[in-house]
């Protein structure tokens, strides 16, 4: 059963279950009643008929008991009957004729056992042991009250449909907006991020609506920035192994190259008995090799970061300068370290070998400066300032934030609750600063740094 035919059903037990509980208390407030009016009606027939008896008592009319009976006429709650001596109906009363009349049932239920009065007079020797009796007769009184209930009954018949119209009318409306917002939240968990909901109706609903159009949005820019840096991670994916594969051609291929060269050398060498020269190609090889081993370390590094790490964030930074100054001997790097004592936790140094790697590499890249500057220092409050500053030739207007390695420059410092500003000045240069929070590293981990 949906919900709105549970609240309607819900409604409907508890508006029958008062009815119910009405009805009771009317009937048992009925019967009350109808038991008054008998009672009341009695008392004054009782007296009535004891004064009539009285006053005619010495000289009393031929037509006396059937005229006294006939003065019962079109009672309401009354009937009279006269009988003589012999049991013989002398006259009978005609009570009010009643409108439609109530069911057994309700007449069992609140209707009062008849009760009469009796009077058998003694003189004079005519009406000797004449009966006049005089009975209730709730009947009218009954049809009555059960008109009464009827009417009641259909006006509260009616409001209670009423009421459950209106429950289901308004139960259909605000669930037809809950159905409404169950979609909405089923395109979103499809992907949908473009889904809005109408922000119109009641207040509470006009609420829910703007809270759901503004999480559809930032999912949606969330998506629009995922898909953005995914983008640029392949990008600078791409960008790295061409760089590897350029150095592996530049630095490694001469080294197996001149190996080869060597070792191919070693066994004519060794047949004409030049002892000396073949040594000397396997000293040429020895160093060829300790070479290669060298730069593949080096590339080794640049990919892991975190074994660079390992030694703590200065000496991490102080390696990748002198892997960019041996490549690139014309720029002079200024290395500035003020770490203090403080522990900082494996992610914030992360980043902060991120940032300061690909501001390294832009700057090179794009700037062709003389001068680079890497600062690293603790602000006031404890935390982490990164600064990296060239003398090249920076870049016109405000830098791309979708410039590749900008955004997950960018991205980085933000997860970890940082700021990156990147500037350039009128003199050119190129001033990438981050900043990270002072407990970032307690709160985001435990350094995880191996002990040696």
């Amino acid at each position: 059963m949906s919900l709105r035919f549970r609240l309607v059903a819900v409604i409907a037990i508890l508006l029958a279950a008062a009815i119910a509980a009405g009805g009771a208390i009317a009937g048992l407030s009925a019967r009350a009643q109808v038991r008054a009016e008998m009672h009341g009606a009695m008392a004054a027939a009782r007296d009535i008929l004891h004064d009539a008896v009285d006053r005619e008592a010495d000289q009393p009319q031929p037509d006396f008991v059937a005229s006294l009976v006939r003065s019962f006429n079109g009672q309401r709650h009354l009937v009279a009957w006269g009988l003589d001596a012999h049991g013989r109906a002398l006259a009978h009363s005609q009570p009010m004729a009643g409108g439609a009349g109530a069911p057994g049932w309700f007449r069992a239920l609140i209707g009062p056992e008849s009760v009469t009065e009796r009077v058998i007079l003694a003189a004079p020797a005519a009406l000797a042991g004449t009966e006049i009796n005089v009975a209730t007769d709730p009947t009218n009184e009954i049809d009555e009250v059960w008109r009464q209930t009827s009417q009641n009954f259909l006006l509260l018949m009616f409001f209670c449909v009423s009421a459950c119209v209106a429950v289901y009318l308004i139960a259909g409306n605000a669930l037809a907006r809950f159905s409404a917002f169950g979609k909405a939240l089923a395109a979103v968990g499809e992907g949908r991020y473009d889904t809005a909901l109408a922000e119109q109706g009641p207040p509470e609903f006009v609420a829910l609506a703007r809270g759901f159009n503004r999480m559809a949005a930032r999912l949606s820019d969330y998506e629009t920035r995922t898909r953005a840096l995914n983008e640029q991670i392949l990008t600078l994916q791409a960008e790295e192994r061409a760089e590897i594969a350029r150095d592996l051609h530049d630095e490694v291929g001469p080294h197996l190259f001149a190996i080869k060269v060597d070792a191919d050398d070693i066994p004519n060498l060794s047949d004409q008995g030049h002892s000396e020269a073949v040594r000397e190609r396997v000293v040429a090889i020895r160093e060829s090799a300790g070479r290669i081993q060298k730069h593949v370390r080096a590339i080794l590094r640049q990919l892991r970061p975190s074994v660079a790490l390992d030694l703590g964030l200065e000496a991490a930074v102080t390696d990748l300068v002198a892997f960019w100054r041996k490549r690139c001997p014309s720029i002079r790097f200024e290395v500035a370290c003020e770490l203090g004592d403080g522990p900082l936790g494996r992610r914030c140094e992360d980043v902060a070998y991120r940032v300061i790697q690909e501001s390294l590499c832009n700057a090179i890249r794009h700037g062709l400066p003389e001068v680079i500057a890497v600062t690293l220092s603790r602000s006031s409050d404890g935390g982490l300032v990164i600064s990296v500053a060239d003398n090249g030739g920076g870049f016109e207007g405000p830098p791309s934030a979708g410039t590749a390695g900008l955004s997950g420059m960018s991205e980085r410092v933000r997860v970890l609750g940082g700021e990156l500003e990147i500037s350039s000045g009128d003199d050119g240069g190129v001033c990438t600063r981050a900043s990270l929070p002072a407990d970032l590293g307690l709160r985001l981990g435990h350094d995880q740094r191996p002990h040696h």
